[in-house]
């Protein structure tokens, strides 16, 4: 026998709160894409002006560049 067979059905109460958690959650996610946007554009921009050859992370940076 499933537990779901055994759970009440929720209350409006819950059913308000799943959605605004729904809603949250979805702009949480846009708002870490829109970051991670202006990262790699600053990061993008950030190597074309120069970064140093001796600097460690720069080529593995490029190349993290190119990944999305």
């Amino acid at each position: 026998m499933l537990v779901v067979n055994q759970l009440e059905p929720l209350t409006e109460q819950q059913l308000v709160g799943i959605y605004n958690l729904q809603q949250s959650s979805q702009q949480a996610e846009d708002a870490l894409s829109h970051g991670m946007e202006a990262l790699q554009q600053s990061l993008a921009e950030t190597l074309a002006n120069g970064t140093p050859r001796h600097w460690p992370m720069a080529e593995t940076l490029a190349i993290a560049g190119t990944m999305y």
